[in-house]
């Protein structure tokens, strides 16, 4: 994810700088990730919102393109989704999601607070929040000693 650091760093205040160097390295865990359309979707429009130009987004996406491949979709049917109480709380892509986490037992990770706390105490799922990445790369620190 360097491509996220070096395109965006100038515009970045430091914690946001820190937050993204610290999912750089928990996505840099050799492990098998996963996302759904929905997720791709998200992204997608993520990217469009924060940058300023066609051009932009452009060269954006191609930079993420090369990392993109290396995750597994997996597709939630849109049935699935719909009959979950959640979707009216939290929406089609954090439905998917937590559908996922609980068909595969696959950790989520998020921002959204009341989300990763409806996972974490309702739903009984395995959840980080971005924030707690701090903790968790010091907790790996104590084991690798």
């Amino acid at each position: 994810m360097r491509y996220l650091r070096d395109e965006q760093n100038s515009t970045l205040n430091n914690e946001e700088k820190k937050m993204l160097e610290q999912l750089e390295r928990f996505l840099s865990i050799n492990c098998q990730k996963y996302l759904t359309p929905h997720i791709l979707a998200e992204l997608s429009n993520l990217i469009n919102k924060e940058t300023s130009s066609p051009e932009g987004f452009s060269r954006f996406m191609d930079l993420i393109k090369s990392e993109l491949v290396n995750y597994e979709e997996i597709h939630i049917k849109k049935e699935a989704i719909l009959r979950e109480k959640s979707v009216n709380q939290f929406g089609i892509a954090d439905t998917a999601i937590n559908i996922l986490s609980k068909e595969n037992n696959k950790i989520i990770l998020t921002k959204d607070g009341d989300f990763c706390k409806h996972c974490k105490y309702v739903e009984r799922l395995p959840v980080l929040h971005l924030e707690d990445l701090d903790s968790l790369f010091l907790t790996f620190g104590c084991f690798s000693k």
